[in-house]
């Protein structure tokens, strides 16, 4: 497994739900972070995909009328459209939408090169708001993972606390080229995981791009099991004072190239790179890696008024969890619960999203919120 990679002095393994052999791995560490991070460094897991035409494979679930151009409609709000319609004819054709998954054949590594703290701040709290599943309930555990084999009513019970699509999106200032979704929160997935809603954003970028703690916050669990669906992972959890939020909110990649050297209960800063992109996990009721994901990051957030939380095979429950759209996050003021998002009128329903720029600085200044990849100058700016 890639925590082998590391020298660590203890490994902490979590319990396992029924019939899993995984663990959440804890290695502690010495170490530099670093705001570059050589992809060498952390190996080379998870990072090839063999599917040699991701256009072919994706193209057709989002054009719905089969014509061979996704409208505006079609694409719906994944962001980019204007980028993508690079002859501006108010489609994106077969040829257009292959730039995509070239990441428009730019590289999406930081520019920026001093050393961020090498001291490892730890979160006092961590231990005192971890608590046992059987404290958080199999109810909260149900609405995160769906498992069939111990929540039968489980895609049921998310959508009743949030997992439902909510018509919203990103969009990125004019002159900022940021790399944007193909698969959006709650889309129908059973053909691709077997559970019927997509529980995240899907972002595709090249194997080793690095992604970024979204806000600051602290680590909570890293996801030491390749052979489910999402994959290695790591959970940040950021509190109200991270976030300027009014609750708790827990950011969880998916798809890491490789687990990344980090500590459990460690405090991270926003835009510090918390994984490498890559496409490790299986396929629905698979038994071994997938090849046939491109690289991507999987991007989900949950939110809990409560600041208990429990960490129970591959997955964080928090107490009184609640699924919210990743996009929400990034909206000035409220709503952002479900419900109340699919009713905002369609003029509300693009969300300007916060960045950092590849050379580290944040757009805009002062925000506490990012978006999971840095961004870039479009060309001619």
């Amino acid at each position: 497994m890639a925590a082998n990679r590391f020298n660590s002095s203890f490994c902490v393994s979590g319990l396992p739900p029924p019939g899993m052999t995984k663990r959440v791995t804890c290695c502690v560490i010495s170490f530099m972070t670093g705001l570059v991070v050589a992809s060498e460094a952390w190996g080379q897991q998870g990072g090839k995909s063999n599917i040699s035409d991701p256009v072919a494979y994706y193209f057709p679930s989002y054009d719905k009328n089969n014509d061979g151009v996704l409208d505006r409609s079609e694409w719906g709000r994944r962001g980019n459209f204007e980028l993508l319609d690079a002859n501006r004819d108010g489609g994106i054709d077969r040829s257009e939408f292959a730039i995509l998954y070239k990441a428009f054949g730019k590289s999406w590594q930081l520019t920026r090169t001093e050393s961020r703290n090498s001291a490892v701040e730890m979160d006092t709290t961590y231990q005192e708001d971890l608590q046992d599943l059987q404290v958080i309930g199999k109810r909260n555990y149900c609405i995160v993972s769906r498992r069939d084999s111990v929540c039968p009513a489980g895609d049921q019970v998310a959508r009743m606390n949030g997992l439902r699509h909510t018509g919203i999106g990103p969009i990125f200032p004019a002159g900022t080229h940021c790399l944007a979704v193909d698969e959006s929160f709650a889309e129908k997935y059973d053909d691709k995981t077997g559970q019927e809603e997509h529980g995240g954003l899907d972002i595709p970028a090249p194997s080793g791009t690095p992604y970024l703690a979204i806000a600051n916050g602290t680590v909570v669990a890293k996801i030491d099991n390749i052979r489910q669906l999402r994959g290695l992972g790591i959970v940040l959890r950021h509190s109200p004072a991270d976030t300027g939020l009014p609750f708790w909110t827990y950011s969880e990649y998916a798809h890491l190239k490789e687990i990344p050297p980090l500590v459990l209960g460690q405090r991270v800063r926003m835009g510090d790179v918390v994984g490498l992109t890559g496409n490790t996990g299986v396929r629905p009721n698979g038994k071994s890696q997938t090849s046939e994901r491109r690289p991507g990051i999987h991007f989900a957030i949950y939110y809990s008024r409560s600041s208990n939380f429990a960490v129970h095979g591959d997955y964080v429950v928090p107490q009184g969890v609640k699924w919210m759209d990743p996009t929400a996050i990034y909206r000035e003021r409220g709503p952002y619960d479900t419900s109340s998002l699919i009713a905002l009128p369609e003029q509300e329903k693009d969300v300007m999203v916060p960045h950092m720029m590849l050379d580290g600085s944040f757009r805009p200044q002062g925000t506490k919120l990012i978006w999971p990849f840095a961004c870039r100058a479009a060309e001619g700016n």
